[in-house]
């Protein structure tokens, strides 16, 4: 998985933190990140890349100030941090897919148990019966004896 959502009790907010950092790395983070604004999940995306292919040999906080720094200058190009952002809304829309999957079937469930569909069955099993009773008079009427 490509990182935590940060509104878990460990780092708070709607930010998503790799999953390589601990809870004070995050809040540290969240800080430094402040104001970045529209950038900063952005720059976390690169972060998490970093630290998947194993580029940052200290501390993900101060990596993560160098790439502030880089974002601030305007110098800032996200390379690996595309395919975790990629990825994570891959995630994201299955999870909402699933979730309207499941609010449909809830629907189609409660339609169901309604007394109004129940009669319609009923009344679409009767005609259904009435037809196959007819074909089989019909069938015995035709055939020779």
């Amino acid at each position: 998985m490509a990182g935590a959502v940060a509104g878990g009790a460990d780092c708070g907010g709607d930010l998503i933190f790799a999953d390589q950092m601990l809870p004070q790395e995050c809040a540290a983070a969240r800080m430094l990140l402040h104001p970045c604004g529209y950038q900063a999940q952005e720059i976390l995306d690169e972060l998490t890349g970093r630290l998947q292919a194993k580029g940052v040999r200290g501390s993900p906080v101060a990596y993560l100030r160098g790439l502030i720094t880089r974002a601030e200058a305007g110098t800032f190009i996200a390379e690996l941090g595309l395919p975790i952002a990629a990825e994570r809304r891959k995630r994201q829309l299955a999870a909402e897919q699933h979730s309207a999957r499941e609010a449909e079937e809830r629907r189609q469930a409660a339609l169901r148990a309604t007394p109004e569909y129940q009669a319609l069955v009923r009344a679409q099993r009767e005609k259904l019966s009435q037809l196959r009773d007819d074909m089989k008079q019909r069938m015995a009427a035709g055939r020779p004896r």
